[in-house]
Order: C-alpha cells, then structure tokens, then sequence
C-alpha cells in the first residue's frame, strides 16, 4: 500500500469518520492558503493518472490558473479519450472562457455563465471552488450550482451558502447513504458542513500507516526491480 508523503497527507486528506478509507480533500479548505504544501502534495503523488490530472484542474483553480485548469482539463481528454466523464472535461475547458464573467457580476455574459452547468453533475468541486474564489453571493453560487432543487451533496453546498445548519445537517443525511458512495464530492460537503457550524477542520493525526511507502519510492523500486531482472 502506497501513500502520499506524510508532510502533507494528513492535510489534504480527511478520513470518513466510520470507515478506514482516506479520500482526495479538494480546496478550498485549510490546505488553500499554503500553497507549498499543495505544490508538494502534487509533487509526491503525480503519477499521470486521470485521478492525478483531476487534481491539478482543482489546484489551477485554487490559484485562479484558468490557463492550467484548460490545459489540465484538455490533458484528461486526450489521454483517456473514452473515458466516461470526456464529455465533462470537454465542457469545463469551453467554461474557462465564461471565468470572467464569473468575476464581475456587471458582465455581459454573467447570466450564461452562471447557468452555464446547470443541473448537470459536472464540475461540482470546480464550481464550488470557483464559488468561493470568486466570491459569488448567495443567490448567484446556488444558481451556479444548479438552482435550490439539486439533490445529495450539491443540496448540501446550497444549503451551506444559504447558512442553513439545520437544513444541510439533514441533507448531509443523503449523502452519507450507501448509493452515494465515498468520493472527493462527499468529503467536500462534509467540509463545508463543518466550516459552516464552525467545527476545526484541524487534523493533528498522523494517518500514515507506519509499513506504507510513499507513492514514488513505490515506483521507483518497481522500475528499479524491473531494469535489475532484464524485463
């Protein structure tokens, strides 16, 4: 078993509370404002994988790099071009040239940007990073995220922006169920659960097993086992 470099593991990963599995924390988070420990958390785990080029489309936004969101966007398509969310990547790099719009609410184009998703399922982490990025009201980053009839973790993030405790508590209900599995979506709405009742989002632990290696010394010994054997 492999793990990123425990520098930063236990920063941008968040444990589900009854499951020993870690998942991918996206911004915009305690991590945000350390971009070291972001660059470093990239670094340790860069491996090529679609996985790996999804994290660098959420960390270009996170520095508010639409160039490197596009091209990291664009790297996904091309590499897995059958890949079941090509479709999905190919509306996010047309999306970038709408980011300005997003910044000014005078814009030309606000109102298509902001209805440019829909109540489609793509891009959620990106639209809520670029909600926070952006800064956009209330009422502009529910309508971004889908409208106030969105479903499981989006209704949660709505329900967040609207400063609902009480409400999101119960739709965080729905996201814990079984059918919603445990992704980087679900963590990112238990995060904004959290920061929204003022819970720490602190974590001191070490969650690095003791016997794990780190992802690059893993594939390195890998490729180095491989030269010595002739294969």
């Amino acid at each position: 078993m492999t793990y990123l470099d425990t520098r930063c593991f236990v920063k941008l990963y968040y444990p589900e509370p009854d499951n020993a599995r870690y998942v991918p924390c996206p911004c915009p988070f305690d991590c945000t404002a350390d971009q070291e420990l972001r660059r470093a958390a990239m670094e340790d785990s860069a491996c090529g994988s679609a996985s790996d080029l999804q994290l660098h489309v959420w960390e270009a936004a996170v520095r508010g790099d639409p160039k490197n969101v596009r091209a990291a966007a664009t790297a996904i398509v091309e590499r897995y071009p059958d890949g079941r969310n090509t479709e999905g990547w190919q509306r996010i790099s047309e999306f970038i040239d709408l980011l300005p719009a997003l910044a000014d609410p005078k814009h030309v184009d606000r109102e298509r940007a902001l209805d440019f998703f829909g109540r489609d399922n793509t891009a959620v982490v990106l639209r809520w990073i670029w909600i926070r990025h952006y800064k956009l009201s209330a009422e502009d980053g529910i309508r971004f995220l889908g409208g106030r009839e969105v479903e499981y973790v989006r209704k949660v993030l709505a329900l967040a922006l609207q400063k609902d405790a009480k409400g999101a508590d119960a739709a965080l209900c729905d996201v814990n169920a079984p059918k919603t599995g445990i992704t980087a979506q679900t963590i990112m709405a238990y995060w904004a659960f959290h920061e929204l009742n003022g819970v720490s989002q602190d974590i001191g632990e070490d969650v690095m097993p003791s016997s794990a290696r780190f992802t690059r010394a893993a594939v390195v010994d890998r490729l180095n086992r491989r030269s010595s054997s002739g294969n």
